[in-house]
């Protein structure tokens, strides 16, 4: 794929799909959710960039203490796209965005300029996967992004299961939404991470009239866990391992959503990426 691609992408009207992943609690697994679900949409073939609106918050994938250009800079005309992108794990791109992630969502000029990059840069990138601050630090940016998809991540314990309810219950209550999907990271097997989503589904639809879609499973994986320490993705590193597997289904999933998502009109290389995330560094269940 190559600049020639995009620009041909661009000219037959590709649509851009917006898909938000937040929490209500830090989750040390959800960062790299992330980053794997954008591994395994391009190896589907799918132009991804992955934009990190957490940078300067606890689970930010992009060193808040860095210089550089953000996604604010872009939207500004200040500098272009291209050059505020860093490079992450296995090819994927990673956006920086400290501030400005609520005006991707818009039909500003600006917006639609951005829009026009994602397309141009090689490959085109149709989803941004915008990564968000937990709890109630991400709750006024997705509310910005509320039109398109929203994916709430949560582990099968108690307390993060009623930090997740109250968290959609809220998001619902604010903006009319009656649509959201869940993540459940860390699992032990697929009974449990059933159970969490039956459990929170009956209890939104009951009280909220929310319809709660199941994404998929990040398990407990011990290989989920090298990869990090690699600063790999585990869809690149072991595509035989169960986490793998199931990131390429979440990722089928999410491409089945295309064209039923709203679209808005219109750097260093030596970055050590287990170390900015934290989870090679972290233990995880399993």
């Amino acid at each position: 794929m190559d600049q020639a691609d995009g620009l041909r992408r661009l000219l037959s009207g590709v649509s851009l799909q917006i898909v938000s992943l937040t929490s209500a609690m830090a989750d040390a697994g959800r960062p790299w959710a992330v980053l794997n679900l954008a591994a395994a949409l391009r190896l589907a073939g799918v132009g991804v960039l992955v934009v990190d609106a957490a940078a300067g918050h606890a689970g930010g994938l992009t060193d808040a203490r860095r210089r550089g250009h953000e996604l604010a800079d872009v939207l500004a005309g200040t500098c272009t796209l291209e050059s505020a992108v860093l490079p992450g794990p296995d090819g994927i791109l990673v956006l920086p965005a400290r501030t400005g992630v609520a005006d991707l969502a818009s039909h500003s000029d600006a917006a639609r300029a951005f829009a026009r990059q994602l397309q141009a840069l090689p490959g085109g990138i149709e989803v941004l996967l915008v990564h968000l601050p937990a709890g109630e630090a991400g709750d006024q940016v997705s509310e910005a992004l509320l039109a398109h998809e929203l994916v709430i991540s949560v582990a099968p314990q108690r307390e993060a299961i009623t930090a997740a309810y109250r968290l959609i219950r809220r998001l619902a209550a604010s903006s009319g939404k009656r649509a959201f999907r869940l993540l459940v990271t860390g699992a032990v097997h697929a009974q449990e991470a059933q159970r969490v989503h039956a459990n929170l589904s009956q209890a939104l639809h009951r009280f909220t009239g929310v319809q709660l879609t199941l994404l998929g499973v990040m398990p407990a994986d011990s290989r989920l866990r090298h990869a990090a320490s690699l600063g790999r993705t585990v869809v690149a590193c072991e595509p035989a391992a169960p986490a793998a597997s199931s990131f390429r289904r979440m990722a089928d999933s999410l491409i089945r959503w295309r064209g039923k998502t709203a679209a808005p009109d219109g750097g260093t290389s030596n970055f050590r990426w287990a170390d900015a995330v934290g989870l090679a560094r972290t233990s995880l269940r399993g």
